[in-house]
């Protein structure tokens, strides 16, 4: 399902228990394979931001204004049971870094969605289990 983006409020409209995914995000971000060691679920799970806490992971993870977000044909998936959430920042940094101790943080930053206080990471990334991609 298409999600729309309400330049009067500056955000994204998503249905309530839906993530945001953007397809050639998904294919980029699978394919290190320093973080896929360290969390085996980046080449299995589906990428998607946090339907609240979306902009600054999607500034982090494409270098564009989150306006911009239209150009990359968002779209709402279910966060169903068993959805994880990340610090992207970790990440980042471990893939252009190649050090191990970044993909270490990220895999302890590794919480259920439904147990993780959203608000303390920087720049979460949602990890969405198999057989839910749009």
């Amino acid at each position: 399902m298409k999600v729309r983006y309400d330049p009067r409020i500056g955000a994204l409209v998503v249905p309530p228990g839906h993530a945001i995914h953007l397809g050639l995000v998904n294919i980029l971000w699978k394919t290190d394979a320093l973080l896929a060691e360290a969390v085996p679920e980046r080449l299995t799970h589906v990428f998607a931001l946090h339907p609240r806490n979306w902009k600054r992971t999607f500034q982090l993870t494409t270098g564009k204004d989150p306006a911009k977000i239209i150009a990359f044909n968002p779209e709402a998936i279910p966060m169903h049971p068993g959805t994880l959430v990340a610090e992207m920042v970790f990440a980042h940094k471990a893939m252009w870094t190649g050090h191990p101790q970044w993909a270490d943080l990220y895999r302890k930053s590794l919480r259920p969605v439904e147990e993780a206080e959203i608000g303390k990471y920087m720049k979460p990334e949602l990890l969405i289990p198999p057989g839910v991609t749009p």
